[in-house]
């Protein structure tokens, strides 16, 4: 990606491991406070497509509920 500097180096972070889900956080840095939104979104596109061309799916909590018809 443009305007991401090279050092210090990007990295991802494993936070925790949580009920439904691991937690993990990339890092980066940009070389101008203006381009810190702009280079957020297209980080966080380019995971998602990465995760997604990977088959790598992203679980969601899922709660069954069963109804008595009386």
């Amino acid at each position: 990606m443009e305007n991401i500097m090279r050092d210090p180096l990007p990295e991802v972070l494993f936070l925790s491991m949580e009920d439904y889900y691991l937690k993990f956080s990339a890092r980066f840095w940009v070389e101008s406070y203006e381009y810190g939104w702009g280079k957020k979104l297209e980080a966080t596109d380019k995971i998602f497509r990465a995760l997604k061309e990977a088959k790598i799916k992203i679980p969601f909590p899922v709660q069954t509920v069963y109804l008595e018809k009386k």
